[in-house]
């Protein structure tokens, strides 16, 4: 994700997947977070504010990785939710909120 930063769909993408491998795999969920991929999701949210994809799949990888998100990561994810008018994104981003309760 890292080195295509600012290509969007490479970004919804790469977020996507990470969604898709904490959904299924608990043990890769935790490796995740620990290789760094809540920092990589929250960048890559960042560099693309403005594209609703990235930010639906942001917040849909945050929300399968949120239970294995210890305190250090909680500051990252009270930024301000982009797209908060698309249903999937509020949603997603709410999902997120309510399991870390911030």
């Amino acid at each position: 994700m890292g080195a295509h930063g600012s290509i969007a769909g490479v970004q919804e993408q790469g977020c996507k997947a990470l969604a898709n491998l904490a959904e299924n795999y608990e043990n890769d969920a935790e490796e995740i977070v620990r290789a760094g991929g809540i920092v990589a999701v929250v960048a890559e949210m960042g560099a693309n504010t403005s594209d609703a994809r990235v930010q639906l799949q942001g917040c849909r990888a945050l929300g399968s990785l949120a239970e294995t998100i210890d305190e250090e990561g909680v500051p990252a994810l009270r930024q301000r939710w982009r797209h908060t008018d698309r249903p999937g994104v509020e949603n997603e981003g709410g999902r997120v909120l309510k399991i870390l309760r911030v």
